[in-house]
């Protein structure tokens, strides 16, 4: 059972989760719960577990999926929730990775990028960052790190 945070404050989730960061430790209920908490109330609506659903429906058909499609897929406004999302997928990745070992987000694209599939500029540089935060000493950046985590997808 996930411990309830619902009374704690936003500074005391953050301390939760910084605490658990600084010690690398991703997989520990009390930090998985947090990160939920902290998700439900600045997301915007946005939902971990319908975001991930739409990445691994994507990923059968071999299809990527967009910031946008994220959005549509929580049924919420795009111009509401567009700066909401990055953030939204990076806890994503924190969760997935704890509790299977993959970060879905390498399956996210812009709309523009949707006919390559390529993660490029911000989009790549974000997906580098969460994989830092993860794992500090993760010794891929750029394409090869995308292909090994994208091979990684269930």
């Amino acid at each position: 059972m996930s411990p309830d945070l619902s009374d704690k404050t936003d500074a005391e989730i953050d301390a939760l989760i910084a605490n658990h960061e600084r010690r690398q430790v991703w997989a520990a209920p009390l930090l998985l719960a947090a990160l939920a908490e902290r998700s439900r109330r600045r997301d915007g609506g946005l939902d971990l577990d319908r975001t991930l659903d739409l990445i691994l429906a994507a990923t059968r058909k071999e299809e990527d999926v967009t910031y946008k499609d994220v959005a549509v897929q929580s049924a919420q406004p795009w111009d509401r929730v567009r700066w909401k999302v990055f953030d939204h997928l990076g806890t994503l990745c924190l969760r997935e990775d704890a509790r299977n070992g993959v970060k879905p987000s390498a399956m996210v694209v812009t709309e523009g990028e949707r006919h390559t599939g390529r993660l490029e500029g911000e989009t790549l540089a974000g997906f580098e960052r969460i994989c830092l935060t993860i794992d500090r000493h993760e010794p891929l950046r750029g394409t090869a790190l995308v292909e090994r985590e994208r091979a990684a997808d269930p």
